[in-house]
C-alpha cells in the first residue's frame, strides 16, 4: 500500500480540519493488533488526519482493487441488516399468539408500516422473534416491558 506521502493530492485522506462531507454514514466495528493501532495513532497525529477518513479511504481504494462482482446466487446469500432468517422447519418450534380482533388489526396496520419503513415485507413471525430479540438484548426496551408487566400499559 503506497504511503501518504506517495498518493496524488485527490486520493490522500481529508485532513482532520476540512469540511465534513455530506454523505450517509454507517457504524463498523472491529478489531486490529495492538502494534497496528499504536503505529495508526502516531501516523494520524503527523499527518492529522482522523482515523474515519484514513479508513474510509482505504476501504474506497480496497473497494477499487477488488470490485463487488453479485451473480443472483451470491445476492442471495448477501444478509440484509437486522434481518435474521427463520428457523429451518425441521428444528423450528411452533409459537402460537392468541389476539384479539382489534389487536390482530392492529399488528396488521405496524406490518404494513414497517414495509413502508424497511423497504421490505415482515412476515408476523419476523416481526415476533425479532421484538423477542429486542427485549431480551436492548436494556431500555427490556426495562419498559418489565414495566408493563408489573404496572400495566401507560
Amino acid at each position: 500500500m503506497p504511503r501518504h506521502k506517495d498518493l496524488p493530492g485527490d486520493r490522500r485522506p481529508t485532513p482532520a480540519n476540512a469540511a465534513p462531507a455530506k454523505t450517509q454514514e454507517a457504524a463498523i466495528t472491529t478489531t486490529v493488533p495492538a502494534a497496528l493501532r499504536r503505529q495508526l495513532t502516531v501516523a494520524l497525529a503527523i499527518h492529522e488526519v482522523k482515523l474515519k477518513d484514513a479508513v474510509t479511504q482505504a476501504l474506497t481504494d480496497w473497494l477499487e482493487e477488488h470490485p463487488p462482482e453479485v451473480d443472483s446466487e451470491a445476492a442471495s446469500r448477501i444478509p440484509r441488516p437486522g434481518r435474521r432468517p427463520a428457523p429451518r422447519a425441521a428444528g423450528a418450534v411452533a409459537l402460537t399468539v392468541r389476539v384479539d380482533p382489534a389487536e390482530a388489526t392492529e399488528v396488521d396496520l405496524f406490518q404494513v408500516v414497517l414495509r413502508e419503513e424497511t423497504g421490505h415485507r415482515v412476515d408476523k413471525a419476523e416481526l415476533v422473534r425479532e421484538l423477542l430479540l429486542l427485549a431480551r438484548t436492548h436494556g431500555p426496551t427490556r426495562r419498559a416491558l418489565v414495566r408493563r408487566l408489573q404496572h400495566g400499559p401507560g
